[in-house]
């Protein structure tokens, strides 16, 4: 009933196999098509990449479920319900992110009300400069509809702020926090986006530079209008 490509993160690798290193990409939304990266549609509705995660919880049917099992050869991927409902991904709670702000404030995700960007980043990440400008725009503009947090890679708060006079950022941010990455983020990828609702469930999540239009429109979308 939902379409599946299942291919190798490493072209060096000839196998599959039900861990990281094999991308799985479903059809989760059954509309016959599957999208590999995050889009905005012609109406201007943002569309996630459907691509699993292994090791991670997704929804399929209105149903929680998992990877179970995978052929070496790729021809036979196994898949099982889950009772886990919190998890850095699509439609579950988000995990607890607790982190230490440049002002030296703790910000702690569960205690806000409204909608949040979490992005995490880096300075030496050319692909977070490409996505910059826009996330300041939509941050100028919804500036009283949401909140953006910045985690960024870097321990040293001279250097991320050397980094933000040069290059300004419309956001709260944050120092490196191992147990945030390692949870939400365990590859290092920058940047990536989380946009989380006011009930605290992420409603979308977003790789690279490329994400930032569907990004901006999930946070409209979710965020309410301020007139």
């Amino acid at each position: 009933d939902y379409a599946t490509k299942i291919r190798n993160a490493y072209r060096t690798d000839p196998f599959y196999s039900p861990g990281p290193g094999t991308v799985f990409l479903i059809d989760l939304d059954g509309d016959g098509e599957i999208a590999e990266k995050p889009t905005v549609t012609r109406n201007g509705a943002p569309a996630a990449a459907e691509q699993v995660m292994a090791g991670t919880p997704f929804m399929l049917g209105k149903q929680a479920w998992e990877v179970a099992d995978l052929d070496s050869m790729g021809s036979r991927l196994v898949i099982r319900r889950t009772k886990t409902r919190v998890a850095a991904v699509e439609n579950f709670k988000a995990p607890q992110l607790v982190v230490r702000t440049l002002s030296g404030r703790s910000y702690r995700l569960s205690k806000q009300s409204g909608v949040v960007l979490v992005e995490f980043w880096s300075v030496s990440c050319g692909f977070c400069e490409k996505a910059r400008p826009a996330a300041n725009e939509l941050t100028h503009a919804e500036h009283d509809t949401f909140t953006w947090l910045a985690v960024a890679r870097e321990t040293d708060r001279v250097e991320i702020e050397r980094f933000l006079a040069a290059h300004p950022m419309s956001a709260t941010v944050a120092l490196y926090d191992s147990a945030a990455w390692t949870t939400y983020n365990p590859t290092g990828v920058t940047p990536l986006f989380f946009v989380v609702d006011k009930k605290g469930v992420i409603r979308f999540r977003g790789a690279g530079a490329s994400a930032i239009d569907a990004v901006a429109a999930k946070v409209k979308m979710l965020s309410p209008v301020s007139r």
